[in-house]
């Protein structure tokens, strides 16, 4: 019988990590909603967003200003009555 190599193990990849905040943010609301009982379809009106948060803001750069704009969903929402 042949003798078998010894291979080095290969180190084995995580799965990247997802740091957008509005995901990181609805999977949390989705853990934390298993344990409350709400009537049906209301958290699902507070999950939505509803709202985007936009900044702009002037930097000096050189002579020269330069605006620069942010923009990120809001977990704010509005519930209409």
């Amino acid at each position: 019988m042949a003798a078998r190599r010894k291979t080095a193990a290969r180190p084995i990849k995580a799965p990247a990590e997802d740091l957008n905040l509005n995901n990181i943010v609805s999977r949390q609301f989705d853990r934390a909603a298993r344990f409350v009982a709400l009537p049906d379809g209301l958290l699902q009106q507070i999950k939505v967003c509803n709202n985007v948060v936009q900044v702009q803001f002037p930097v000096k750069i050189g002579d020269k200003f330069v605006i620069f704009q942010v923009g990120a969903p809001s977990t704010a929402t509005t519930a209409s009555r």
